[in-house]
């Protein structure tokens, strides 16, 4: 459904804002909470039929400071995610902003799907290259409400290419059958002979001797050698 969306400058009478808002106002603002917004803001909403879907708040008319939707827990409506997309890269907004919209329609696409699923969107689940962020929790609820259905144990095999029986979480389970390890992990002198079949590590890896180093590959972040 088409909408419309009302900017209200910096410096504008909180008073109007409150007056558009008032009736469906699920973000709770105040007149005196507005007008402490639009002191160094703009305040863009986009509405529906009248109704309040979308907020943006833009610093000095240059950066997005804040994005909000009208779902519960101020969640962004998947109907409204692509209006979203398209005003934020109106702005100097930084990929940040872009990537969250983007983080939040691959997800609703993924919820669809379920279960046809592609390496790329495995990755992307268990944020294998890059941290998946979003606006508010709505990101990782939404994770969390995919995941709680999948076998990541089997996934993280699937992916990666290795035996689901030797993929563990538990330091305490490490030793020479683990192929992959999810979570941060520190080798040393007295651990780095049980991890001689560990392939990957979805999280940190420190390895305190440079001369310790193994051929594991650190999925998500770096491995961090001391010297």
């Amino acid at each position: 459904m088409q909408g419309e969306w009302v900017s209200f400058r910096k410096g504008s009478q909180p008073v109007e804002v409150f007056q558009k808002i008032r009736n469906n106002n699920v973000w709770q603002l105040t007149v005196k909470d507005l007008y402490d917004i639009l002191v160094s803001h703009d305040i863009y909403i986009y509405f529906v039929n009248e109704e309040p879907h979308l907020m943006i708040y833009l610093y000095d008319g240059k950066r997005v400071n804040g994005v909000f939707g009208y779902g519960e827990n101020n969640s962004i409506e998947e109907e409204y995610l692509d209006e979203l997309k398209k005003q934020l890269t109106k702005f100097k907004c930084n990929h940040n902003e872009i990537g969250k919209v983007n983080n939040l329609i691959r997800l609703y696409d993924i919820r669809k799907r379920k279960d046809d699923l592609t390496n790329e969107d495995l990755e992307f689940l268990y944020q294998i290259k890059v941290p998946v962020k979003g606006f508010n929790n709505e990101v990782e609820d939404m994770l969390n409400e995919i995941l709680s259905d999948r076998d990541r144990n089997e996934d993280i095999a699937t992916l990666l290419n290795v035996s689901s029986d030797n993929i563990t979480d538990d330091i305490d389970e490490l030793d020479e059958t683990t192929e992959c390890f999810i979570g941060n992990l520190t080798l040393d002198e007295e651990n780095i002979n049980l991890v001689s079949n560990l392939k990957y590590v979805i999280g940190y890896i420190y390895i305190d001797n440079k001369n310790l180093r193994k051929d594991i590959h650190a999925t998500a972040y770096d491995i961090i050698v001391s010297n």
